[in-house]
């Protein structure tokens, strides 16, 4: 399976380096025009289907992709951000001055962390795995589109490259929007 993996346009949360896991924050100016531009990027993309995590911006964001691509978007809840719990809302800088060990942590090897009445990265790690695994089963010898936010997206890329997922953090304003990956023969066993 070829998979366009999309990151989520930008929010007012994203703008200000806030954390915001579950959180449903719509596209703000900036993430429309994102979302626009990754569509014309795709638009000539033999695109099968477009699948979206369940949130708000990621659900806009597939709208604006698949009216490009004239093709259907299918919401999957395995794709969504992982649950941040009292982080959610506050600045990756409080995170940080806050919680310092656990910041720590997560920057040198995030699936071991559980925010704090969160959700263990691990488990969101490997629901994002099957998730893809599943994709490239039903999808074999097709492409797809997946939208989801940039925390997710490492980890779909650590999936398919088989490295280690990068670490969450704000989100990078000249990150690109979205890149293509190649799922091996197999893939179902991500």
């Amino acid at each position: 399976m070829k998979l366009f993996l999309v990151r989520t346009g930008q929010t007012a949360w994203d703008a200000e380096g806030r954390v915001r896991g579950r959180v449903d924050v719509p596209l703000s100016d900036v993430g429309r025009a994102e979302s626009r531009a990754a569509a014309d990027a795709l638009t000539d993309a033999a695109v099968a289907v477009v699948y979206a995590a369940p949130d708000e911006a990621a659900r806009a964001t597939a709208h604006v992709l698949a009216k490009a691509l004239r093709v259907k978007t299918r919401s999957l809840d395995a794709l969504a951000d992982a649950r941040f719990g009292l982080w959610e809302g506050m600045l990756w800088a409080e995170v940080e001055q806050r919680h310092p060990r656990a910041y720590r942590r997560l920057m040198d090897a995030p699936l071991t962390v559980t925010p704090p009445e969160g959700e263990p990265l691990r488990d969101a790690y490997r629901r994002v795995r099957a998730a893809i695994g599943q994709l490239a089963g039903r999808h074999d010898g097709e492409t797809v589109a997946v939208v989801c936010s940039a925390d997710v997206c490492r980890f779909v890329r650590a999936c398919v490259e088989g490295v280690a997922a990068e670490p969450p953090r704000p989100l990078d304003a000249d990150a690109p929007t979205w890149c293509a990956l190649e799922t091996r023969p197999n893939s179902r066993d991500l």
